[in-house]
């Protein structure tokens, strides 16, 4: 009897895939219902039933009173194999729930500009054809995944129409995407980004469950709190706050009901070689090969073909490609696509550090770094990132807040006071900084100043070019302006110089 292929086991705080004659040989175990729970078909994420006896060689089989009969190994035989097709990646679709009421928004990631031109427009529907949403060039910004209100209703599926633009535009946005199914759909509760189907979860992070379905029964293990109810499309629409506190078989189980898998080491793709710039489901690069880091369970898949070979290591493995186009889809899955990027072969032609970070004041003005003695309005600063990145905040000098900040999405800073400085990082690059000062008392001397500047020894600090703003503060001390500046051609500067400077500014030099 021919056993399926694709049947997972588990082990080790994971879903890990089997053979039937693996499970013989480790377990001599006999026949094992499908009811047990024990055995899950990878493509289908139903339980299977495991055979052992004199008249067949062990295999795995599908139950007939299974709900769904549509697993391809059902359909197809056990023969069956896999097959990724770069157009039926899914964009990302975000869930925002706010004040009570649901809205989606599908992100229309970055295509090669000559894909585009002025006259271009965009039509999304849903999939029954009582929403429609056009969208033209002016709406999309050039550096960024550009998220596009698609209405209250949660849609299946949902069609893209591109008017006046290249064809090849379809690989990096489908024609048809996956909705939402109200059977019950994942969405990760951070970035609101609705889940693939085999995604994979891990224990304290909170994912959103959207389902017609009521949860009457507690799963040990899993945190469940329904936020949201009500009527969407003529059905009604509950939203669940998910969030596993410990990996065990039995909140796998919940998960895996929603389609989903539990483990401790979910699918990554993480560049290792060459020197790039990584931005949302894109990745720049300047050479014909590239290596990766895949982790967790999961096969490589390129397209178009290109060479390739792959290397076992502690957590997945890592994958050398040698890059034959200049746009290279990447992707990892298993019986879906989890993960994808593009790698575009270019120059990189600017440095992390002269990307630009967009920080606005509460009217949207643009805040440029530096130092200045004006507070912003309401004392809050908005930042915008092009990739992840870092915020930290400092009040005299002492770190009071660190927080990461995802790509194009804005964080905003409050309570900023005299004293307070700002640092944007890329990676460890810092991008921009702002420091919020007093303008410089009369009470201290130029001299006396100076020479206590003069006098400063110890360690020594970086500073960055902008530094040279600082002077603005000692516009009537020509000699403190002229050190200042020697100090920022240097690009060093003694620490308790540093902080002599700032405490002159903040507090009149009394310490």
């Amino acid at each position: 009897m021919p056993s399926l292929n694709h049947v997972c086991m588990w082990v080790d705080n994971q879903w890990k895939p089997v053979k039937a004659h693996e499970i013989v040989s480790l377990h001599q175990i006999g026949g094992v219902s499908g009811y047990s729970g024990l055995f899950m078909c990878s493509l289908c994420g139903q339980y299977v039933t495991f055979a052992n006896g004199d008249v067949y060689t062990a295999y795995f089989k599908h139950r007939k009173e299974e709900l769904s009969k549509d697993c391809p190994e059902r359909t197809f035989g056990a023969g069956y194999q896999i097959q990724y097709d770069t157009k039926k990646h899914d964009l990302p679709l975000k869930i925002h729930i706010n004040r009570g009421e649901l809205s989606f928004e599908i992100g229309l990631i970055k295509v090669p500009p000559e894909y585009l031109n002025k006259d271009l427009f965009i039509e999304i529907r849903s999939d029954d054809e009582t929403e429609s949403f056009r969208y033209n060039n002016e709406r999309l910004l050039p550096d960024a995944v550009n998220y596009l209100y698609v209405g209250k209703n949660p849609s299946r599926q949902y069609s893209i129409r591109v008017h006046n633009a290249s064809k090849n535009i379809e690989l990096y946005w489908p024609s048809i995407i996956a909705g939402v199914d109200p059977e019950g759909t994942m969405f990760d509760a951070e970035s609101g980004k609705k889940l693939p189907v085999d995604a994979d979860v891990v224990i304290n992070k909170a994912y959103y469950l959207l389902t017609r379905n009521r949860i009457y029964t507690s799963y040990p293990g899993v945190d469940i709190r329904e936020i949201y109810e009500g009527h969407k499309n003529g059905q009604y629409i509950r939203v669940y706050r998910v969030e596993a506190k410990a990996y065990s078989e039995r909140s796998a189980c919940f998960f895996l009901d929603h389609h989903c898998r539990l483990t401790e080491h979910p699918v990554k793709i993480q560049p290792i070689w060459p020197v790039y710039a990584d931005s949302p489901y894109l990745i720049k690069h300047n050479r014909k090969e590239m290596y990766l880091h895949i982790a967790g369970e999961a096969e490589l898949h390129l397209f178009p073909t290109a060479s390739s070979r792959v290397f076992p290591c502690s957590n997945g493995k890592i994958a050398g490609i040698t890059v034959n186009n200049k746009q290279q889809f990447i992707s990892v899955g298993r019986t879906q696509v989890l993960k994808y990027k593009y790698f575009w072969q270019e120059p990189i032609q600017k440095p992390l550090s002269e990307h630009t970070v967009n920080v606005v004041d509460k009217r949207n003005n643009t805040v440029v770094s530096g130092v200045t003695d004006r507070l912003p309005e309401d004392r809050i600063i908005r930042c915008t990132l092009p990739y992840d990145g870092t915020v930290v905040i400092k009040e005299k000098g002492i770190i009071k807040g660190k927080r990461s900040v995802k790509a194009d999405e804005q964080t905003t800073i409050n309570n900023i006071n005299w004293g307070t400085s700002v640092t944007v990082f890329m990676g460890l690059h810092p991008v921009w900084e702002a420091s919020f000062e007093k303008a410089i008392s009369e009470s201290q001397g130029e001299d006396e100043l100076l020479s206590k500047l003069r006098a400063c020894s110890g360690n020594m600090v970086d500073v960055p070019h902008s530094f040279g703003s600082f002077a603005h503060y000692f516009k009537n001390y020509p000699k403190i302006r002229q050190w200042i500046y020697q100090c920022v051609r240097q690009g060093r500067m003694p620490e308790k110089a540093l902080k002599l400077l700032k405490s002159t500014v903040v507090n009149g030099g009394n310490e």
